[in-house]
C-alpha cells in the first residue's frame, strides 16, 4: 500500500528546461527510490526481545509497543533515531536520539 502511495511522489524528477544540456539520465535518483526498492523486513525475534527489554527503562515515559519496536530496530541496526516526541530526548537506550522539533 505504501509503495503505491509513494511511487508517484518518489519517481518524479525535477523539471529540466528543454534548453538544458543536462541529460535526464544524469539527474540524481530521488532519495525515496530506496524505499520503493527495499522489500519490507519482518519484525524479528531479536527485535522483539529488545523491545521487551525496554519496558522497564521506558515505562515511566509512557512509550507504546510501537515506540519500543522503533527503538529496538534502531538498536539492532546501531542506527540513530529521529523523532518528534519530546519525551524521547530523556531516553538512554544505547543509540543517539534526535528530536527534530
Amino acid at each position: 500500500m505504501l509503495h503505491r502511495l509513494l511511487r508517484p511522489i518518489c519517481t518524479q524528477r525535477q523539471a529540466i528546461p528543454r534548453s538544458s544540456s543536462v541529460p535526464t539520465s544524469a539527474l540524481p535518483t530521488p532519495p525515496c527510490t530506496l524505499l520503493l526498492e527495499t522489500p519490507p523486513e519482518l519484525f524479528t525475534a531479536d527485535q522483539a526481545k529488545i523491545a521487551g527489554s525496554l519496558i522497564a527503562t521506558t515505562e515511566k515515559y509512557g512509550l507504546s509497543l510501537g515506540d519500543r519496536s522503533c527503538l529496538a530496530l534502531a538498536i539492532a541496526l546501531k542506527a540513530p533515531v529521529y523523532t518528534t516526541e519530546q519525551v524521547w530526548k530523556n531516553l538512554k537506550v544505547g543509540v543517539p536520539i534526535h528530536v527534530i522539533r
